[in-house]
């Protein structure tokens, strides 16, 4: 998606009630940005049906699991139409999207599938299995040694994933290449403030 149609996009939502508005995604850092782009280029495809088990919420948590980077709802909103991934209702807080995980469990043999299973592997991942993937890794430690440099942000751990990294204020837009879009997306997840859990693909 272009930054052009970006920002259109982000305009029309400024005239609605909309939640995690898809805009905070420029007050990620240039290193956030990157690796989540490139988590969600490589554990995220374009299918023709909508993934009704898994909203954006439930998409940035397996974001965060993998990589242990925190990044907020609106954040990770923004950054799925930066990747071409359009929501099938955009004035919804929690977007569903028509997306498959790059590593689907059905293509795997019974044994590799079961072990993944038996490993708790996210849905969504970067790798088709528990590995490492030496770039993603690199893009973790860039983003860890830029909030070490950057009193802007503030390291805080959290047991549920390990060391997240929160964005505690930072400001301003940034420009970014325009991305081949991607086939759109689906309905939305359910609309709870509080982060109540109510399934992988809502808040919790």
């Amino acid at each position: 998606m272009s930054r052009k149609d970006y920002e259109r996009l982000c305009s029309e939502l400024d005239n609605t009630r909309q939640k995690d508005h898809p805009h905070a995604y420029d007050a990620l850092s240039q290193e956030g940005r990157e690796a989540l782009q490139y988590w969600i280029e490589r554990a995220i495809q374009p299918a023709l049906k909508a993934d009704e088990r898994y909203s954006s919420y439930g998409l940035k948590h397996e974001y965060e699991r993998e990589t242990k980077l925190y990044v907020s709802h609106a954040q990770f909103k923004g950054a799925m139409l930066v990747a071409g991934y359009l929501p099938t209702e955009i004035g919804e807080q929690n977007w569903h999207f028509k997306i498959k995980s790059a590593y689907d469990e059905k293509s795997f043999s019974h044994d590799v599938a079961s072990q993944n299973k038996r490993l708790r592997l996210p849905a969504y991942r970067s790798t088709p299995q528990d590995q490492q993937d030496p770039e993603l890794n690199a893009l973790v430690q860039q983003v860890l040694a830029s909030h070490r440099s950057d009193d802007t942000y503030a390291l805080q751990a959290a047991p549920s994933i390990g060391l997240r990294c929160r964005l505690a204020s930072h400001s301003g837009c940034v420009s970014f290449p325009s991305l081949a879009p991607r086939v759109g997306v689906v309905h939305h997840g359910t609309k709870d403030p509080q982060e109540r859990s109510q399934g992988p693909g809502t808040r919790r």
